[in-house]
């Protein structure tokens, strides 16, 4: 598991401060964590969890039990 998926995973299931996960994931700054997350996702991290990862419940993804969404 990379440590992006690490963060997306964290992100998705928990309500800890961004600044925690990118520390928990290794990254050593937020700023940088950002940056990174946007380059490799497209989404800044506030966005990727906004949006559930881009999910919705239509998705086979969120039928399928894979994610733990509300």
């Amino acid at each position: 598991e990379t440590r992006l998926d690490m963060a997306k995973g964290k992100l998705l299931n928990t309500d800890q401060p961004i600044s925690e996960i990118a520390e928990q994931c290794g990254f050593s700054s937020n700023a940088y964590f950002s940056k990174v997350f946007k380059e490799y996702i497209g989404k800044t991290p506030k966005e990727f969890r906004g949006s559930k990862g881009g999910l919705t419940k239509n998705r086979p993804e969120y039928n399928s039990g894979l994610l733990n969404l509300p």
